[in-house]
């Protein structure tokens, strides 16, 4: 059932997912419409990239289309254990342990901003506040040959206070996940302009090849889910060890 509602494609460590391809539900009744050009955005990266470099996902527009369901809206999620966004994302990680950078792509409106491009970058700050800030200007330099307004963490941040976003989902499990917002002329003109989507992919070429050099250092590896419950658990049995002390010396 699972292969029915994605599409995924590729097997490299760059990322890209568009979870606004089709209509989605939220809070069991508010839908939340396609978002225009992302499901032929995905694509059009993946074939710039290649599958050696790229790993997308995105919903099965086609599928959804012929039975005129709506699926939950995996950007909104408060049981991310439920999530079917979640469970790929980490059976991504099992496949390759490897990290992977994470774009996922939205769409905005021309008038949200004052900008084309936003950055929703506060989930990854929230856990790798360092490895964030060395970023931001390798981003800053990497997007500055398109000659667009862009922005960090402004209006759409990536994270939500009492629900998951994808990028909040995908740096649970040690991605560098960043919430890309799209001015709806920008992901036009990537859709309909060869030269512009190429200047856009050769921009994440370039964050990603920084990113990797970052990445091998000792300092930023071995960032998972799995060992920040391991921590917890370390946590919760000191906190268990220090009721017993008290109670002894009582």
């Amino acid at each position: 059932m699972l292969d029915s509602l994605l599409i995924i494609r590729g097997k490299g460590p760059i990322l890209i997912t568009g979870p606004h391809a089709v209509k989605t539900i939220r809070n069991k009744s508010e839908i939340h419409h396609e978002e225009e050009y992302i499901y032929e955005i995905v694509n059009k990266l993946y074939k710039l990239l290649g599958p050696k470099l790229c790993t997308v996902m995105t919903w099965n527009v086609d599928f959804f289309e012929d039975t005129n369901l709506y699926p939950s809206d995996p950007n909104f999620v408060t049981n991310i254990e439920k999530s079917i966004w979640f469970k790929q994302l980490k059976s991504f990680k099992r496949k390759n342990p490897k990290f992977y950078l994470h774009l996922d792509i939205h769409g905005m409106k021309n008038h949200s901003t004052k900008n084309h491009l936003e950055f929703g970058m506060k989930a990854i700050q929230l856990h790798r506040p360092g490895l964030t800030q060395h970023m931001k200007p390798v981003i800053e330099e990497a997007f500055d040959t398109l000659d667009i307004p862009y922005s960090f963490n402004s209006k759409f941040q990536g994270w939500g206070m009492n629900k998951y976003t994808v990028a909040n989902q995908g740096v649970l499990l040690g991605f560098f996940s960043i919430q890309l917002e799209i001015s709806t002329d920008i992901r036009k003109r990537i859709h309909t302009s060869d030269v512009f989507a190429r200047k856009f992919a050769n921009g994440i070429r370039k964050i990603y090849k920084q990113w990797k050099v970052e990445m091998k250092k000792p300092k930023h590896r071995n960032k998972t889910i799995k060992r920040k419950k391991k921590r917890f658990n370390s946590t919760k049995t000191k906190q268990k060890k220090t009721k017993h002390n008290t109670k002894t010396n009582r």
